[in-house]
Formats: structure tokens, sequence, C-alpha cells
């Protein structure tokens, strides 16, 4: 049985704007404490054509990203939620000075981007499944390079 609608959304504007936070903060832990845990909680970076599977690879994935641009802030431009769904708009930035990333070493320049995020819950939990985002990669390598 369905959770009801309002608590849903209530649910969903508070893991979202957690999440946000915490990838904002670079904090990992925190972030990951959003996620669901359960086998199918994912990240999806579709322009990387890659899905991480559960904790650990999306972990993997973050503490990837995080090497690379340590400063990176993710501020929220719109929001748009529906139950089971909410749809951020945000715009990624900071500063390529860490680890290599897509194969483009670090030359400290700036990094900023927009990026469509599709949040992904559990009608009946309220547990977040999924974050599915997009981004204009060449946008991002060519920014760096």
């Amino acid at each position: 049985m369905s959770m009801d609608p309002a608590k849903l959304l209530e649910i969903q504007r508070r893991v979202t704007h957690e999440h946000v936070a915490a990838e904002g903060a670079g904090d990992w832990d925190r972030t990951m404490k959003t996620y669901a845990n359960r086998e199918e909680a994912t990240f999806d970076a579709v322009p990387m054509n890659q899905v991480f599977r559960g904790k650990e690879q999306i972990r993997g994935f973050y503490d990837a990203l995080s090497s690379a641009l340590p400063d990176l802030k993710f501020p929220i431009i719109t929001e748009s939620h529906v139950p089971g769904l909410t749809i951020l708009e945000t715009e990624p930035q900071g500063t390529h000075t860490g680890a290599d990333f897509a194969g483009v070493k670090a030359k400290g320049k700036k990094v900023k981007v927009r990026l469509a995020a599709f949040f992904v819950f559990d009608k009946n939990t309220g547990d977040m499944l999924c974050e599915r985002a997009y981004w204009d990669m060449e946008t991002v390598l060519s920014q760096m390079r």
C-alpha cells in the first residue's frame, strides 16, 4: 500500500535537500545515509554510461569525484516533486585540482555545468532508491582541458 502522498512528498523534500547539502559539504557518509539500505540503491551517471549499484559502488563514485574536484558544490536552481519522484536542477561547480577525471589531468581550472537529477523513491516506504543524473560531459571536459 502506498504512503500518504503528502507525507511522501515531505520525505522526498527532506531527503533530497539533505542529500544535496551533504554532497556540497563533501560529507560522503552523510550523503550515503540518504540512499535506501537496499541492494537496488543506485546512482546512474547517464553521460558516463555507468550505473553504480549498491552503497559501496555509489560511495566509490563520490570518492573519485571528490578526489578530482575537492571543492565541488551543488547549488539548487529549481526543484519539482511528485509522489515517488523528485527532479532537481543544479549547477555543480568546483575546481579540478585533484586526481585525473575521465582521463583529464588536473590543471586547476574551474568547472561549472547544469545538471538535472531525478531521485526515485519507494512509494511505500519513502526510501530513496536511485539518483539518475544528466549533464553535458563535453562541457565538463572542455572546461578541464
